[in-house]
């Protein structure tokens, strides 16, 4: 017990106490990449996994903990030890827990028990959304895994409650809007809304206070959320302008700014941060610099500043920047500038700090080759390296190999004839010092030198490849192809003959000849890629799509992370017609990394063509986000939303573009299915109700509004909109008073909805009702002739006469010649016997109508009833044409 106890002490801890998000990625990439042949001592790894059960049934978590890592060094693949791994790390390492079981689910995407533990996970972790997918298809798996039931039913109850916690979360933050409130009410509204409506909302926050910036950096993540690349940068930049000196959002404006190549952008975003870099400053802390300075290398790389991104990885490296990243960093650039020679010094540098000795004495060899300046430097390095006495052969032959190439040749024999008998560097040492000793003219001495290094060879075949390689080493390729081919032995045991006779062959652009030899190699050393790969590319050029594709699906087998190998084998398979087998490269291409938009394109397609909708949806999604005017998402998109469980998102969406193509009945189906599955949703309930209306069903419109969720206190505008004009087109009136009423009650401000419910009210004969609905409208819209008509009308009719007749008078002001104003006025003014009043307004009504025999009557007796006999005496004589009965009536007082 004791000895278990010490070793398990002993034993280093192979994970941290944190974790970040970068390790559970770099673990991801591990286990996809990692090869399924590899050796190991000792108990395999289902053992391993066994044995940490028992450690964990023991309260042993340490040594369960190196077991179950142990199993997937020795098995990456094994799917109950990323489970167990996932169960151990879900309560204080999530991100790592998340992607042990992603990982898990891609070996065995049918494991119900794989679903239930990221739902519980991404539940934990607010992710409802998500969470909700993974019990659901855990239910699909295995449809009475109660526990899944339960989480699933929680979920959607919670979906159902969202309204009301999103309307205590905001009464909450505007009681008391600071940066806490805002960080809590943020929170909630991306957990509970689409992107699309937590922009909205933000934005609406930043117009009323402009004073609380951190506002932008949740626009900023709803735009990320929503695609909006452009939406993104231009929030924090928003943020920035307000808060300068945050240096986090900084360098996330200035990433974003790089993936999406704005670089020179991204430099300017990053002057602040890299002028206190460049003084000697202190930032935040060492993570800030080496992340500031790898943005910047990775900035200035692309604008084609290779020697001062190099300086930056290396202050990158300094700032404790993860090894890792700056190797591939160095490979990267390396290969984008093989001829800048500051650029190898600098990674020179670097590998010596890191103790890779003998790596930094190659990469300082090569960048001497390159120039002057870096020779001398380079030379400088070797020097230090050798007076440190680390890795002083290969050291000793760069040196003495920078010498000869200077013309110093003393100085490089002493170099050289120092590098020890036994290492290997000695041959070449060897090499070179005859070649000094024939440039003296010392024949002698050179045959001895030239001997010595034929004679490290043991047997004849070998000193006839010596021999050769001398010739090589001259500069004499073909006298070397000339000796090499006496001895055809040579090939088997030396390949790299044929490696260096392809590279010249290629150079005098003897197609035939190298890819004769390369074939050759290839089924001598089937290992070495970089032979295999120059092939296929061989084959292609020379038409030769089968002979590449078998070349290159060989290769995949060895390099199965080899994005750009597997997007090649892709392309020529399609060529071939072998649809289905491009089809499975492309999926691991965009497992290892994300395909470019054209390959994206292309694959979706291919899914599509197969009928793999499920898969074919992600990519179409991640198309629309970038392109929604895509041509092709019209046609698919609708197809495969209906065909695939989707996001509610993905279905409107979908209904949308149908309907922008006139496709009524699909649109009408993708909304039912939407609304079955998510009830909750009022975008796809207002616009399914909103086509009915269009389609003269107001019966079943009304039936959709009023099936929805909290149909018995409906606060929804567009629902409530809709739900009126369903009522009035079937005459619903009393119904469609009341829901107007609501929306009134809802938006006060709302001045049509308002004119629509007093014209209703009045039209209902509802008179004490429409008279406050239509007063306050005329307040606001005092030019409203209908809304002053009805008013008057209702006045009048609950007999308000004064305000009644003022309505009545305004209304006559705005259009006098308004006839129902005037016969209302008119009438009125009959009724009181105020003739001042009623021989003007009789006399416009005249003028519209010259025949009513009865308004000139009226008129007449007006004039009489004012003395005014004169006014009175041509109308009587025209009514005296138009109705003589009433003329005699009036004639006696006109004689």
């Amino acid at each position: 017990m004791a000895q278990r106890r010490t070793e398990s002490h002993a034993r280093p801890r192979l994970v941290p106490a944190v974790a970040s998000a970068g390790l559970a990625a770099l673990l991801l990439l591990f286990a996809a990449t990692a090869g399924h042949g590899q050796f190991s001592t000792g108990p395999g790894a289902e053992a391993l996994y066994r044995q940490a059960m028992r450690d964990l049934r023991a309260e042993r978590p340490v040594d369960a903990e190196w077991k179950l890592l142990e199993a997937l060094r020795r098995q990456p693949r094994h799917f109950r030890s990323h489970v167990a791994l996932g169960r151990f790390y879900r309560g204080r390492l999530p991100d790592l827990a998340l992607a042990h079981l992603r990982v898990a689910r891609r070996i065995r995407p049918a494991s119900d028990q794989v679903y239930v533990l990221l739902g519980r996970l991404l539940e934990a972790r607010g992710q409802l959304m998500e969470a909700a997918e993974h019990f659901r298809q855990a239910v699909r798996l295995n449809a009475r895994h109660y526990e899944a039931n339960n989480r699933l039913r929680a979920i959607l109850r919670t979906f159902r409650e969202r309204k009301s916690v999103l309307e205590r979360g905001a009464e909450q933050f505007w009681r008391k809007p600071n940066l806490a409130s805002l960080t809590l009410y943020g929170r909630m509204v991306m957990a509970e809304s689409t992107p699309r409506q937590a922009l909205f909302e933000f934005e609406s926050i930043r117009d009323r206070l402009p004073e609380l910036p951190e506002v932008q950096l949740w626009i900023a993540r709803s735009y990320r959320l929503l695609g909006s690349v452009s939406g993104e940068i231009e929030a924090y930049r928003r943020y920035l302008a307000q808060s300068p000196d945050s240096s986090r959002v900084r360098l996330v404006l200035a990433e974003r700014l790089v993936d999406t190549g704005r670089y020179s952008e991204a430099s300017t975003t990053l002057e602040p941060l890299m002028e206190r870099l460049t003084r000697g400053g202190p930032l935040a802390d060492p993570e800030l610099q080496a992340r500031t300075a790898l943005l910047e290398s990775r900035s200035l790389v692309a604008q084609g500043q290779a020697v001062t991104a190099g300086d930056l990885l290396l202050q990158a490296a300094n700032f404790g920047m993860d090894t890792e990243r700056i190797a591939e960093a160095f490979s990267q650039y390396v290969a984008l500038f093989p001829d800048v020679a500051a650029l190898r010094l600098s990674q020179g540098y670097w590998l010596r700090s890191a103790g890779r000795h003998a790596e930094s004495a190659t990469a300082f060899y090569r960048a001497g080759m390159l120039g002057e300046a870096p020779r001398q430097r380079s030379r400088l390095a070797l020097q230090e390296m050798m007076t440190q006495a680390r890795a002083v052969n290969e050291a000793l032959l760069g040196l003495g190999e920078f010498a000869l190439l200077d013309g110093r040749e003393p100085e490089a024999v002493r170099y050289l004839s120092r590098v020890a008998a036994w290492h290997p560097a000695n041959r070449r040492a060897a090499l070179l010092l005859g070649v000094v000793a024939r440039h003296r003219g010392d024949l002698e001495e050179s045959l001895d030198a030239f001997m010595r290094y034929v004679f490290s060879f043991s047997d004849p075949a070998a000193m006839v490849y010596a021999r050769g390689n001398l010739f090589w080493e001259l500069g004499q390729p073909d006298v070397a192809e000339a000796i090499w081919g006496e001895e055809p032995r040579l090939i088997v045991r030396f390949p790299e003959i044929l490696a260096r006779l392809a590279g010249y062959y290629g150079e005098r652009h003897e197609r035939a000849a190298e890819l004769a030899a390369r074939e050759v190699l290839r089924d001598l050393l089937p290992t070495r890629l970089a032979n295999r790969k120059r092939l296929g590319q061989m084959y292609l050029e020379a038409r030769r799509d089968e002979n590449a594709a078998a070349e290159w699906e060989s290769i995949v087998a060895l390099l199965p992370g080899d994005y750009d190998l597997r997007v090649k084998l892709a392309k020529t398979l399609l060529r071939l017609g072998r649809r289905a087998s491009a089809l499975e490269q492309l999926l691991q291409a965009a497992n290892i990394r994300p395909l470019t938009p054209e390959l994206n394109e292309l694959l979706a397609g291919e899914l599509f063509a197969q009928r793999r909708y499920a898969e074919a949806l992600d990519l179409y999604w991640q198309i629309y986000q970038r392109r929604p005017d895509h041509p092709d998402l019209p046609d698919v998109l609708p197809t495969i939303a209906l065909e695939v469980p989707s996001p509610p998102e993905v279905r409107l969406v979908a209904a949308r573009m149908a309907e922008r193509a006139g496709r009524t009945e699909i649109v009408m189906e993708l909304l039912e299915e939407t609304l079955r599955q998510y009830p909750e949703q009022e975008e796809a309930r207002v616009m399914l109700a909103g086509i009915h209306l269009t389609r003269d069903e107001a019966e079943e419109a009304e039936r959709v509004i009023a099936a929805g969720p909290g149909q018995g206190e409906l606060s929804d505008l567009r629902r409530l909109g809709i739900l009126a004009e369903a009522q009035l087109r079937q005459e619903k009136n009393a119904a469609a008073a009341e829901t107007l009423g609501r929306m009134v009650e809802l938006d006060p401000q709302d001045t049509p909805n308002r004119r629509r419910l007093g014209l209703l009210l009045n039209g209902m004969e509802r008179h004490e009702e429409a008279i406050p609905v239509l007063s306050v409208v005329i307040e606001r819209e005092p030019a409203d002739t209908l809304a002053l008509l009805r008013l008057a009308q209702s006045e009048l009719a609950g007999g308000r006469q004064e305000g009644g007749k003022a309505h009545l008078r305004g209304l006559l002001a705005l259009e006098p010649h308004h006839e129902e104003g005037l016969s209302l006025l008119i009438a009125r003014l009959l009724q009181e016997r105020l003739w001042k009043e009623v021989a003007p307004t009789l006399e416009t009504w005249v003028e519209l109508h010259p025949r009513d025999s009865v308004a000139r009557y009226n008129l007449i007796t007006a004039y009489l009833r004012l003395f005014d006999r004169d006014s009175a005496r041509g109308h009587f004589e025209t009514l005296t044409t138009l109705n003589p009965v009433q003329a005699r009536r009036l004639a006696p007082y006109f004689r």
